[in-house]
């Protein structure tokens, strides 16, 4: 625990003194990787696939603010759909750009989740963004998580029907469109996931809100729980089919990364809360004071140890000369 604590330490410190080139960097880093999932997905190889281009886009992105990687994820998204046709570019981009200045107009500080979910949708890891935005922002980012859940699913259904595209004319826009949208809205995967994500805000929200010991870190678990409930319902009602044995695994993982993300987010010391209670003219204050962990901690009760080892020693010494 105090190895684990004496890292966060030196990481705090080493941001803290270097913060703008860390976040420059980072952004670069998140940016790249999104550009190049984006790319894989499609499997495209033209210049949008390009290395060179990518790490430009990148570099771009990272003396940006953050709410542009997805803006500009989406307009690699809707480069590479042209590839299939005009009918689908319009489709991507009709839906895109809807969601993406949607949210950039009501919630901007949720917008990474447009992005961000498919990526970990794509990977199985479905639980671990609605888990991180219950933890840190309001139940307002369910509007983000839900998008970026249609997202997935829209790239889905554009990805695994290219062939079937490719072997229509590109002049056949109606049978095309009705493929394309049959396919996007085939099935109740797409509704049963909004809801199991969304519930997961809801619920880490509440329960982290609580304020009761450890309410963070069972906030998570709670977070992966609810959404293998909606998953399994899903499937026991015969809504969905989805893999039992791959979304309970990815729950779980989305449960332990969620856990070290919180470890380095706020770790607190429950041992040692302190309820504050003032008052001035218009209002009376009951205040819950909950103290981080540092090492400090740790070296501080090890000292106060030692300490008390020295004086007992020196009190027998004593009681022994007389």
């Amino acid at each position: 625990m105090r190895g684990a604590l004496t890292v966060k330490d030196i990481l705090k410190k080493f941001y803290s003194g270097y913060s703008v080139y860390i976040d420059i960097i980072v952004k670069a880093c998140t940016a790249f990787a999104c550009f190049y999932w984006i790319a894989s997905v499609f499997e495209g190889e033209g210049i949008l696939a390009n290395t060179f281009i990518l790490l430009i886009a990148a570099l771009l992105c990272s003396v940006l603010p953050f709410r542009f990687i997805p803006i500009v994820s989406a307009a690699f998204i809707v480069g590479h759909s042209f590839s299939l046709g005009i009918d689908v570019f319009a489709v991507c981009a009709i839906i895109l750009l809807a969601l993406t200045f949607l949210f950039l107009r009501f919630v901007p500080d949720d917008s990474p989740a447009i992005i961000f979910m498919p990526i970990a949708m794509h990977f199985g890891l479905a639980a671990l963004v609605p888990i991180c935005y219950g933890l840190r922002k309001r139940p307002s980012a369910v509007l983000a998580i839900g998008s970026g859940c249609i997202v997935h699913y829209l790239l889905a259904a554009v990805t695994s029907n290219k062939d079937a595209l490719l072997a229509f004319e590109k002049t056949e826009y109606v049978a095309r469109l009705t493929l394309l949208m049959e396919s996007i809205s085939a099935g109740n995967e797409m509704i049963v996931s909004i809801l199991a994500l969304a519930g997961v805000v809801v619920i880490v929200y509440a329960f982290r809100r609580l304020g009761f010991a450890h309410s963070y870190e069972v906030a998570c678990v709670a977070g992966g729980v609810v959404y293998i409930f909606f998953i399994i319902l899903g499937n026991s009602i015969s809504l969905t089919e989805f893999d039992l044995a791959r979304e309970g695994i990815g729950a779980a993982a989305a449960i332990v990364i969620s856990l070290i993300l919180q470890f380095f987010w706020l770790s607190l010391d429950y041992k040692k809360v302190e309820v504050l209670e003032f008052e001035d003219d218009q209002y009376y204050y009951h205040v819950k004071a909950v103290p981080k962990i540092t090492a400090e901690d740790f070296a501080g009760t090890e000292e106060a140890d030692e300490e008390s080892v020295n004086f007992e020693q020196k009190l027998e010494d004593s009681l022994r000369n007389l």
